[in-house]
This record gives structure tokens, sequence and C-alpha cells, in this order.
């Protein structure tokens, strides 16, 4: 009856699962696509604590946290038998429970273990591997759960067949008329009459009218919500390339005390540094930037680097140190994420002088990572140095993503006649249900033949492991040929957004006609205020993919797009 049982630490990261009957690894198991959707609607939103029940597709999910250990517990079973598994809270609890015993048994051994140490969980997840006990134990709980369960439930059905039986024998079982029903409860009956239906969002051949929202926006509030937008960006320019984050300079703004610095304290005097004093600093080190996201390969390259640096140097202060450290560091930076820079106005502008226009970018993505959003801000950079853009509405699944495009070309549109540019901003729609590659194709021949310089194609959102629409969306580049291929990525998901740069790629290259084997070009990092200190993601995706982040995007308004800057990622990693 369980389809599938995971422990997984807060960051993501996951230590053991139990797959239901059938499936050798997590990943064969179809209830295994329901974690990433949890983890982004349930815990990354702030909903744990109010939801006890998470339904997607077919399957139900509980779950169940240790707040002391960061830990999550979550149990999958299909939707239809949820109510039959009363025994998932009992569960959770036994399993929780018998987990931080194994959790006290192994990290006795490590030195200085805390439950949010990144290698901490890499070596639990190590034991939980290759120790069976733990797996033996959950077995146990499962089973011996179950049996009560069947045994309760196979009472309960006896105690039920004997009441119903000697209530027809009494002639008491004739069901009560419709009228009488709508006597003892009105209320109810008309309440249930009332309740919100929910918005479809499958399509169909025959009648895509529920997708479009157009009329609810029309009117007053269409017009506040434009308002809205050009008022947020009134009076600032996006001339030339997206501004750094922060404009204050590129100095070293890490405090001297920092905990990064103090790993290396023990290093100042008069003695020579050697590589047998910096091993246990770097493993200090090391630690810090795994905790921050950073890949553990990335770690190791910039721990030995900070060896061959450091190693036979004399650094009489602190202040000498730190700044042998951080320039380190940069550098080390710099050579691993030494990959070739986009510079889109440069290309453009070839493009103009060859007479290759229009200039083509295809925004993909995931759900709900915010390529219209995106879109609409590199739309606005362009208008700002004069170009000619057509955006063309290519998402013809999500409900009101045609509208929300038409929103942003209103807005961008008042804001270009508010600065005067020489550009201007057009869209191309077709509704719903539509081929997105044949919207594409017409919005590049409009393009031609008005001479418009650049279009931006928005595609539907969908998940890496669909094969379906991965195939789709090869397909629009296939036949477009596009100058750029944008990947949409969110900071929020730390390491996830990895998985489907690299999946993106792979099914992309697999689906087209070309021999080559990165069809992405560059990325979009999205939601990059929300993630704090935690930048490792955003090296981890350069470092793995070999791709530019082009952009980084830090708010809602049109003016929060920056350009991605490896010194700036040096001062969040040694705070």
């Amino acid at each position: 009856m369980l389809e599938l049982f995971v422990i997984f630490s807060a960051s993501g990261v996951i230590l053991w699962t139990f797959n239901g009957q059938g499936y050798t690894e997590f990943k064969q198991n179809p209830a295994s696509k329901c974690l990433n959707p949890f983890i982004k609607k349930i815990l990354l939103e702030g909903r744990g604590g109010t939801q006890k029940v998470f339904e997607h597709d077919l399957y139900s999910l509980k779950w169940i946290p240790s707040k002391e250990l960061q830990i999550n517990f979550l149990a999958v079973v299909f939707t239809g038998l949820l109510s039959k598994a009363g025994y998932l809270d009992a569960l959770l609890c036994q399993v929780r429970k018998s987990f931080f015993l194994f959790w006290t048994r192994i990290t006795a051994s490590l030195e200085k273990c805390t439950a949010d140490d990144p290698l901490a969980l890499w070596e639990l997840h190590r034991h939980m591997s290759e120790d069976p006990s733990f797996s033996n134990e959950f077995v146990n709980i499962y089973e011996s759960l179950e049996k009560s369960s069947r045994e309760i439930k196979a009472k309960s059905t006896a105690l039920h067949d004997f009441s119903l039986s000697a209530l027809k024998s009494r002639g008491k079982h004739a069901e009560k008329p419709v009228h009488a029903l709508m006597k003892e409860r009105p209320s109810r009956i008309l309440k249930e009459n009332r309740k919100k239906k929910d918005r479809k969002w499958e399509l169909s051949n025959r009648n895509t009218q529920h997708l479009d929202y157009s009329n609810e926006l029309e009117g007053a509030r269409n017009h506040g919500k434009i308002e809205e937008l050009v008022k947020s960006v009134q009076g600032h320019s996006m001339r030339t390339n997206p501004p750094i984050a922060s404009e204050e300079g590129t100095e070293d703004s890490t405090p001297l005390g920092s905990s990064v610095y103090s790993f290396f304290s023990g290093l100042v005097g008069s003695q020579t540094i050697t590589k047998e004093s910096l091993s246990s600093v770097v493993e200090q080190f090391k630690r810090h930037l795994v905790s921050k996201n950073v890949a553990l390969r990335i770690a190791e390259d910039i721990g030995n680097a900070l060896i061959s640096d450091l190693t036979g140097t004399h650094k009489s202060s602190l202040k000498a140190l730190r700044s042998v450290v951080r320039d380190s560091l940069v550098r080390t930076l710099q050579q691993l994420l030494s990959v070739k820079p986009i510079d889109i106005l440069r290309e453009i502008r070839a493009a103009v002088s060859d007479g290759t226009l229009p200039f083509v970018i295809i925004f993909c993505g995931v759900n709900g990572v915010g390529k219209s959003t995106n879109l609409a801000k590199v739309a606005y950079w362009l208008l700002q140095n004069d170009y000619k853009v057509l955006i063309a509405a290519c998402d013809t699944f999500r409900s009101g993503a045609v509208e929300q495009l038409r929103i942003h070309q209103q807005a961008l549109t008042k804001l270009n006649e508010i600065h005067k540019g020489k550009g201007f901003v057009k869209l191309l729609e077709r509704g719903y249900n539509k081929d997105d590659a044949a919207i594409a194709s017409e919005a590049i021949r409009f393009a031609k033949n008005e001479r418009i310089e650049i279009v931006l194609i928005d595609t539907a959102g969908r998940m890496q492991d669909n094969e379906p629409l991965m195939r789709s969306l090869a397909k629009i580049v296939r036949v477009n040929k596009p100058s750029l291929v944008l990947f949409v990525g969110e900071a929020l998901v730390g390491n996830e957004a990895v998985d489907q740069l690299t999946r993106f790629n792979q099914a992309l290259a697999r689906h087209s006609d070309t021999n080559r084997k990165t069809i992405i070009d560059g990325i979009i990092l999205t939601k990059f205020d929300t993630v704090d200190d935690k930048v490792g993601a955003a090296l981890s995706m350069v470092y793995t993919s070999g791709l530019p982040i082009v952009f980084v995007g830090s708010g809602q308004t049109y003016t929060d797009l920056h350009r991605f800057d490896v010194q700036r990622i040096v001062d969040s990693l040694l705070l």
C-alpha cells in the first residue's frame, strides 16, 4: 500500500528511500515525481505548518519534520487508498524516533558534527546505504503497523456487516427521499451548491475559452496593473548593460573578524606557513563553502588552490593574510567559471551589420520560475537601447499566460513613450491550444517583414522529465533556429536547478537534428534576492554546465535585472 517513503534534509539532500514493489531505484518510481512539487509548494512556501496532506497527480503525501535535526520524513500512497492507510501517522512518528537513534550512533564518531552540517549528512547517507540495520528496522515497523491496520479493518467490517444485516431484518434500511434531506440539513446542501469550482487546466481541441481570462483583466483592473508596473520603474534607466546588483565598488567589504578569516587566524605569526598547517584550516573552509551550496568538487578545487597559494608564505598580520585568501578565492573562481560570456547587445549589433535579423531569443525552463516576467525585463532593457522588439506568446497551455504578456506589452509601450524611446514593443498572440512552434515561426516571419530587430519567444513551463513536452520544446528550437536559447532557473531551489538545467540540455540535444551537445546558450537566474548568502548553486550551475549566467533577477520590477559578478559572489562566500 505504501508507494514511497523518503527521508531528506531541509537543504534537499535525500538520505534514504523505501520504494514500492517493483521499483529498484528511486527515480524509477513514478511517486518520486511528487517530491519536487512538494518541496516547492509546501516547504519553500511555508505551508508545512498548516497543510496536513499534499496531493499531486495520483498520489497523496503525508509528512512529519524533525526540527532538531532539520530532517523531513515523507510517506506517499495512492490518493484512493489514503483513507485505508490510517497507520501513516504512527509510521512517520516511529520512523522519526528510530532515525534519531541511528543519527546519534553514527554522528558520535564525527568530530564537532551538527545536524545541518552537509558533510555530516553525506556521511550519514553513506552509512545508511552500507548499513542495513535501519532499513531492516523500517520494514519491521511498516509491516507491523500494516498488519495491525488490516486486523482492525477486518473487525470493523465484520461489525458493520452484522449491524447492517440487523437493520435490514428490522426494515429500517430504506433511504430517505431528497426532500427529507433538504429539510434536515438545508444549510449544508446550499453551501455545497455555492462551493467554488476549480479552474480547469486541461486543453481540449473543441474548447479553450476556459483558459482565456482577458475579460477578467480588462477595464480598471487591467489599467491599474499597467499603472503599477509603469510607476515601479519610472525614471530608472537601463541603457547598455544592466547594472551589477550593488554599485558600491568592488573593494572587499567583508568584516575583518568574520568566521571565514578566523579559520586562518592561527596561521598568523613568525613561522612560515606549511602545507601541513593548512590542511585542517582548509578542511574547515571547505565545509563552510559546502554549507553555502557550493558543490563539493568546487570546494575541493578552491581548497587545493588556497594550499598552493599560501604554502611557503609568511604573514605577520591577519589583514595581510585575508588579502591573500580573498585574492586567491577570486582568482580560483574566475578560473573555474572561465566560460565564454554572452554580450547580447554586441551580438545584436553584429546581426544588424550582417543583415541576419531578426535576432531570436527563446526563453525556456520549468513551471513557475518567472520566464514571462524576466522576458519582460529583457524587453525593457532592449527598449532602453532603442531596439524594436516583438514578443511571441508561445505559452498556449498556462491559463492567463497570453493576458500576462499583453499587460507587460502595454506597460512597456507606455514606459517607452514616457522615455521617448526610438524603439517599440509588439505582441503576437494566437490564443490557446495552438502549435507553439508554428506561432514562433509566424512571429519570426512577421518581424522579418516589418523589420523588427528582435523576437523574444515565451514558452510554456515544463518539468525536465516530461518527455512529450521536452520533444515539443525541441521542435520549437529545431524549426526556428534561434540566435540564443536561455534557460530560466530559480536560485531558490538550490542545486535542484543544476539538475533541471542538465536534463533540459540533454533532452533538447537528444531531440534536435544537430550534432551540438549543448543547445542552451546561457542562464537567467531568478529570485536571486531570496537566497541570502547561499549563493553556491549559481557557481555549481556554471561549473557543471559550462554555460554563462547572462542575467540575475532580483525582484519584480523591470529594472531588477543584473549582470552576474564573480566578486560579489566571493563577498557572499566569505561572510
